[in-house]
């Protein structure tokens, strides 16, 4: 289980959790006793989407280019084709069907 653990903030994605996020995923996907991935939140919310501070005010030195140049090794890494065998099935399947 990848649990996001900002109940104050909705559970809003910083881009540390988005790293985070991608190197649980590939510890799951290479660990065979693994099944499937859950991914929840704290407290009532889920996920909220994106922590807008992100974007306002801890800008990194290289500014919104270093923004997305991050975006796209998050992207890229999230879409891992290893990581993906855990985030995708061609149905949907029952939690006694991942256990099994």
């Amino acid at each position: 289980t990848i649990r996001l653990n900002r109940p104050d903030k909705f559970n809003a994605l910083t881009m540390p959790m988005y790293w985070g996020i991608g190197e649980a995923l590939k510890a799951a996907a290479d660990d065979p006793a693994v099944r499937v991935a859950v991914l929840t939140g704290t407290g009532k919310w889920m996920c909220s989407g994106n922590d807008l501070t992100n974007f306002t005010e801890n800008l990194p030195p290289g500014g919104p280019e270093e923004i997305a140049s991050d975006a796209e090794k998050i992207l890229t890494d999230l879409c891992d084709a290893k990581a993906n065998e855990m985030l995708l099935t061609e149905r949907q399947i029952t939690a006694q069907e991942a256990c099994d």
